[in-house]
Formats: C-alpha cells, structure tokens, sequence
C-alpha cells in the first residue's frame, strides 16, 4: 500500500522566476468549448500491466527552467484503474492534487465514487507544497508535471480526450486553478476545495468548466484580495462567456450559485462559510465534483 495523502494547509509558496510558457499540449483534434482536445487517445487498445483499483507509480523526467532542476526534475504520478479497465473503452480521466503535506498517493477523496467509471490520476508535490500556489510563478515547475503526466496517459491508457478533469484541496486547488490557464485547451473542467489563484499566470489557452468550494472564513485561502478564489471565479465567468447573474446550482448545497448563460463551460460558486475544508465532510469532494464533472456537455 502507498502512504496516505496528508490533508495539507495553504496554498503553496514557491520559489522567484522569470516568467514563461505552460508545456507543449501533445496532439488532438481541435474542438470548442474548454478541453478542445477530442476523441479517443492513442493507448485506447494497449494491454496494461498495472493492477486493477491499486496505485501505480510512474516516474517522470521534467524538463524545467534552470532555476527549478536541482528540485523539479525528478517527479513521480499515481494512476488508479477501474477494476475492469477495457482498453477498448475511453474512459474520463480525474487528476487530483492534494493539501501541503501529502507524501504518496493512496486515498484520493473522490476514489469511492469513481474508481470503477474513471481513470483516477494522484500528482504528488516537491518539497511540502505545489510551486504552483499563492506565491507560484509564470513558469512554474509543476505545469509542464502535469503536462508530462497527461501525454504519458493518453499515450499508454485508453481516455476520452475530451473528459480530462483537475481537481485539488488547498495546495492542490491553486494548482488546478493554474492549470485553468495553462492547459484550458485539454482541461474540460476543474473542481477545486479551499484554493486561489496564483499572482503570475502563464498564457491562458480556453475556457474551463469550474466548481468552487471556498469559504469566507478560510483566511489562509481568502475569496478576496489579488489571489483569492473570487479572482480566479472573476477570470473564469469572463473567459466563458457567463453573465454576472446567478442561480442556484444543487439543493444538496444551497449555498452554491451557478452563473447564468454559460452552460457549456459553467462556473459554479460555492462559499460554505465553514473553514478549511477538503469538501469531503459535505460530500462535495465525492458527489458533487464527480455529478459536476458528469453533468458537462459533450463537445
């Protein structure tokens, strides 16, 4: 069995650099909406070695900006198979970025709900916390990670390139909403507990779905402010076309608003007023990011 992922504190503070681009986006057929990357990925109908509903681990090389290669080169990812994984069959893919302190990957939160209809994915951080956080940089060691991983799945899983999901707890949430930038054109949503959005982006590259599950009374990941969640909300409504009207999203959690005339690529808002919460207490990290994720559009 793997280590247990720690339940982490804020978002991650990095290291200075100089601004850059996310990684290269690998092949894929241009699509609308967020995740313009369509159809079935090239490992659909390779024979996998990897035990079912188990942890893998894989090994990444990374190639990084100088000032990150003594750190960031050496990285690791988990995946988690369906216990009746079908080569055949392209499957969702749910990437999951857990809170400061995680070591090794064994108890993704949404795992109970999605381990037998999706391909679940672990992204471990280097020292504590992701670059990618409150004080995370344009050029951020932990974009082209994800970039890395992401290639190295479609390339060897069978995945439905236009169902590839981020989601993250407090450092694992600032990370995901970088990614909203970066990878806005192979990302189709986002779900994120107790998280912002870092002061440097790189170039944002299409609009995501995203659901928020934030607090006014987490002062360590305010809503407010030049990195609070409210901005990256603010980003999202904008580059997805919502008006600044909103509804009620799901009756399971009446404080979270859905905006209005986006419903393509949705922004769903949701303070709870609680604390530092991970999501799974209120069954949002479980039910209601993997019923958001569902409940997107096909492209």
């Amino acid at each position: 069995m793997l280590g247990t992922a720690g339940s982490g504190g804020g978002g991650g503070s990095g290291g200075g650099g100089t601004a850059g681009t996310a990684g290269s986006a690998g092949a894929g057929t241009a699509g609308s909406g967020g995740g313009s990357t369509t159809g079935a990925s090239a490992g659909c109908g390779k024979q996998v070695l990897d035990e079912p509903s188990a942890y893998t681990t894989h090994p990444l090389t990374v190639p990084v900006d100088a000032e990150f290669q003594a750190d960031y080169t050496n990285r690791e990812y988990f995946t988690w198979l369906p216990e009746n994984y079908d080569p055949n069959k392209a499957y969702p893919v749910i990437f999951y970025g857990a809170g400061c302190g995680a070591s090794m990957a064994e108890d993704q939160p949404a795992q109970a709900v999605f381990d037998n209809e999706a391909i679940l994915v672990f992204l471990l951080q280097v020292e504590g916390c992701f670059q990618a956080g409150s004080n995370g940089t344009a050029n951020s060691p932990d974009i082209p990670y994800f970039d890395m991983a992401l290639n190295e799945i479609e390339a060897n899983y069978c995945v439905d390139q236009s169902r590839v999901f981020m989601s993250g707890y407090s450092s694992g949430a600032w990370f995901s909403v970088t990614l909203s930038c970066s990878h806005g054109d192979r990302l189709r949503g986002i779900a994120i507990a107790a998280g912002g959005q870092q002061p440097e982006l790189p170039p944002c590259t299409g609009p995501v779905a995203a659901l928020f599950f934030v607090s006014s009374g987490d002062d360590g990941n305010p809503i407010g402010g030049d990195t609070g969640s409210g901005v990256a909300r603010d980003r999202l409504v904008a580059e997805n076309g919502c008006d600044q009207t909103t509804e009620p999203w799901d009756e399971r959690w009446p404080y979270c608003q859905k905006y209005t005339g986006c419903d393509e690529n949705p922004v769903v808002f949701c303070d709870h007023g609680g604390g530092h919460s991970n999501g799974r207490p209120e069954g949002m990290a479980t039910d209601g990011w993997w019923d958001f994720f569902m409940s997107l559009p096909p492209e």
